[in-house]
């Protein structure tokens, strides 16, 4: 009898510490959403790599405009 008490009150504080775990790791979830990237590589219509081209990126909804250059294989990045 006293050993079944125990392994309940161990199962006891572990779900609640599986809980707490939950719950603290929904705003660390919040925190990364939204955030994305846009990635790609430049080409031309003979599908040559373009080296120093200028990418735009505009959010429409804020009018933020963000702008990067591409490498020398073409290649680009644009994240927040």
């Amino acid at each position: 009898m006293r050993r079944l008490t125990r392994l309940a009150c161990e199962a006891n504080i572990v779900f609640w510490l599986s809980v707490c775990l939950a719950l603290v790791s929904i705003p660390v979830m919040a925190q990364t959403a939204g955030e994305a990237s846009i990635q790609g590589t430049v080409t031309d219509p003979s599908g040559a790599v373009v080296a120093d081209a200028t990418v735009t990126a505009i959010n429409v909804a804020t009018g933020v405009s963000t702008t990067r250059t591409t490498m020398s294989n073409g290649f680009y990045v644009i994240s927040p």
